[in-house]
Formats: structure tokens, C-alpha cells, sequence
């Protein structure tokens, strides 16, 4: 549990706008899966996705403050590979997966459904996650603009809300993974022998 990391409160309330505003006037696709094709079945629900790579809030602005509080709590240096949103209605909860089976990969959440507070234990639509070392499942609740940071190789879902919110959870995910650095000497070494 010591490579999760939650934030509350994360962003301001003009930096939540701009989310709020690039969400709202962007298109949603029906059809995404927690699962690759080859690995459904039939308790795979469908869900809603909006692509964000092409806001530049979001892959640029919004990228790099995550990156850097991420690179601190971890002390690696990472890249960015894709960035969307999830979209989830009751009946619609994904399905157990990992995002990269990579150890040096990092999943970032964004809750922004905006959930009244004496609803979000109630409300359903949490995060689980099945850690291998524990005999239980971990469960975090949708808080409104609560950054949730944890290993990409992690078995998680996210759940649906439940019938009585009459919302949609969506939360913003970026994916990262461990940028390589080239060994500086292989390259020198390469520039020499090409040189004679």
C-alpha cells in the first residue's frame, strides 16, 4: 500500500472549471471495456470513454503537475502514454484488469463527479482493488477532485454508481510508465567505435 497515493482537494477551483468545461463540450463513445477483447466475458459491461489526447489542458497542463508530484513520491522520472475519461452509469461497472502489467507503470485517477458528501459512502461507484498480499479487497469512494495514484499492475475496477444517483461517475485516467533512460556511456561508447 505504500506506492498508493491519495490526494484530496487536489486541483483549484478555476483549474476544476476548465475540466469541467473541456468535459461537458467533448463527445462520448459507447462501447469501451475494462478488459481487452480476448479477455471478456460474459459479466463485461460496456461503458462510456471521451479521448483527451488532443486537450491540451489535459495532456500538457494538467499532465505535468500530476507527473511531477508522481516522479516525487516515487523517484523516477515518468512519461505520460494516454490520457481519457470513463464514463459509468449504474449497471455499468467494469471489470476486474490491470492496466500495465509493467511494475514501473502508474495509473492516476481524477474523480469529478460532483457527489453531495453525506452521499459518497452510499453512492456506490468505488474503486476496488485486490491486492495480493492482503485477503481483502480495498475500496476507495469517488470523492469529487480526490487524485488517487497506484501501480498499473494492481488487479482494480472501477464501480458503478447505484440506482439512486441519478449521475454519471466519470473519472479522468492518465497512464504512465517509468521513462527510460539511455545508458549515456553505451552511447559514447557506440559514437566511438562508429568514429574509427
Amino acid at each position: 500500500m505504500d506506492k498508493f497515493f491519495v490526494f484530496d482537494d487536489f486541483f483549484s477551483q478555476q483549474q476544476l472549471k476548465i475540466i469541467h468545461d473541456i468535459i461537458n463540450s467533448n463527445s462520448w463513445q459507447w462501447g469501451h471495456f475494462s478488459n481487452d477483447e480476448e479477455q471478456r466475458n460474459i459479466v463485461c459491461n460496456p461503458f462510456w470513454i471521451m479521448n483527451l489526447q488532443n486537450e491540451g489542458y489535459f495532456t500538457v497542463y494538467f499532465t505535468n503537475i500530476l507527473k511531477n508530484i508522481l516522479e516525487k513520491r516515487t523517484g523516477k522520472e515518468f512519461v505520460c502514454d494516454r490520457v481519457y475519461a470513463n464514463g459509468q452509469i449504474y449497471g455499468q461497472s467494469g471489470s476486474f484488469h490491470i492496466d500495465d502489467a509493467d511494475d514501473n507503470a502508474y495509473t492516476v485517477l481524477l474523480y469529478v463527479t460532483k457527489l453531495p458528501k453525506k452521499l459518497q459512502n452510499i453512492s456506490d461507484g468505488y474503486t476496488y482493488f485486490k491486492i495480493p498480499s492482503l485477503k481483502y479487497d480495498i475500496a476507495y469512494p469517488p470523492v469529487y477532485n480526490r487524485v488517487l495514484m497506484f501501480p498499473s499492475n494492481i488487479v482494480h475496477k472501477g464501480g458503478d454508481l447505484n440506482r439512486f444517483i441519478k449521475d454519471i461517475r466519470i473519472t479522468i485516467v492518465w497512464k504512465f510508465r517509468e521513462k527510460k533512460v539511455e545508458n549515456r556511456w553505451s552511447n559514447i561508447w557506440a559514437m566511438w567505435k562508429f568514429s574509427y
